[in-house]
């Protein structure tokens, strides 16, 4: 990221860019042609995900906390558990 783009961010926006750009990158990872589904919002590209993700709107902010869940669950090992 662009360091004079940091400067100028509050800690609380830079968090969120952060978030934006981590989710980003996760989705583009999959294969393009993948279809990306949340709840009752239908179902999106992965290039739509990343557009909502990069435009802030309501399903974009979702992607986000889905992936950070993601990434929280996995760091914490309850990917792993067996019941």
């Amino acid at each position: 990221m662009n360091k004079n783009i940091n400067k100028t961010l509050s800690e609380d926006e830079q968090t969120k860019e952060d978030m934006k750009q981590l989710a980003i990158a996760r989705l583009r990872t999959i294969p393009s042609n993948f279809q990306i589904s949340v709840g009752g919002d239908g179902s999106v590209s992965r290039d739509e995900a990343i557009e909502n993700i990069m435009s802030d709107s309501k399903l974009g902010n979702e992607l986000i906390n889905i992936q950070l869940e993601f990434l929280r669950d996995m760091a914490g090992g309850d990917l792993y558990k067996y019941e």
